[in-house]
């Protein structure tokens, strides 16, 4: 009988663990800062979404809300984010890369056009961020210039709370999948909440563009995670026939890799943070603000 910790953290924000056992993996994790009341309105929509049929071939994995941390049954010890850095496995291609965006693409999709009601509840990552950001002191603010932290700042506060059902933290990290990367899994749920489209959009992308910055940075090629993220939206527009708003998109970029410059200092102090880190979402920032 197998059953093996393959790996195990804790940061200021998340506190997760997978186990490889037979047949597959278990995953546990507990993310910070959620209420009772928060964990209970997103438990009644998730055991709603968990009996649904799904079309697209990426299958959502709910935890059924009934511990603390949230179990996950997984198919694959994968996380899709592992498999991309930093040296991406050798099935990604340019095939399986377009694949990949559009089974990724379907499902969120499918997620967004889901009618099932949902009080307010702000994603988790979008709360934290507006408490950073309303704090007015702290490391960003002493870091990023100020028109920077004021942009951010009123960016943060015009994010929808209302609107279309999104997983609230799509990016790699909820993503697992086989090493073929035939078969995917979304881990879902506890972030869960309603905004616009852009959130998800956005926050997956920043993701990408975080690592090709980061490949960049490294002397590697970073045209593996801009194709990517260019496909994935590609793919959700062509599924959707959704106009995503360029401006919007870009916004949520510079919010995603700001917070996690937070997230980052909290965990292992600011000195660990880099100017590079710093200049990158500086410009990100700046680069919204002209569209």
């Amino acid at each position: 009988m197998i059953d093996e910790t393959l790996w195990s953290y804790e940061t200021s924000v998340w506190s997760q663990s997978l186990r490889r056992v037979s047949g597959g993996a278990v995953l546990r994790r507990t993310i910070k800062g959620i209420t009772d009341a928060e964990r209970l309105a997103r438990n009644g929509v998730n055991s709603r979404l968990r009996t649904k049929g799904w079309d697209a071939p990426t299958r959502p994995i709910f935890s059924d809300g009934s511990s603390e941390p949230s179990i996950y049954s997984l198919s694959s010890i994968h996380q899709s984010a592992r498999l991309l850095w930093p040296s991406p496995v050798a099935a990604w291609s340019e095939t399986t890369g377009s694949d990949v965006s559009h089974a990724l693409a379907a499902f969120l999709a499918e997620l967004h056009s889901a009618k099932t009601e949902l009080p307010v509840v702000p994603s988790p990552h979008v709360k934290r961020l507006r408490s950073h950001l309303y704090a007015e002191e702290g490391f960003v603010h002493r870091s990023l210039p100020g028109p920077a932290v004021g942009m951010l700042t009123e960016w943060v506060e015009a994010l929808p709370d209302t609107g279309v059902l999104c997983h609230g933290g799509w990016s790699l990290s909820s993503i697992f999948a086989s090493e073929d990367l035939s078969q995917l899994q979304v881990v879902s749920g506890e972030e869960i909440t309603l905004s616009a489209r852009e959130l998800d959009l956005g926050w997956i992308v920043g993701e990408l563009t975080e690592l090709e910055f980061s490949a960049s940075s490294s002397g590697q090629s970073g045209a593996l995670y801009a194709a990517l993220a260019s496909l994935f939206l590609g793919a959700y527009h062509q599924i959707t026939g959704y106009k995503i708003d360029p401006a919007f998109l870009a916004r949520v970029v510079a919010l995603r890799t700001t917070l996690h410059l937070f997230d980052f200092a909290e965990t292992f102090g600011e000195e660990a943070v880099g100017q590079s880190n710093i200049a990158f979402a500086t410009w990100l920032t700046e680069r919204a603000s002209m569209l």
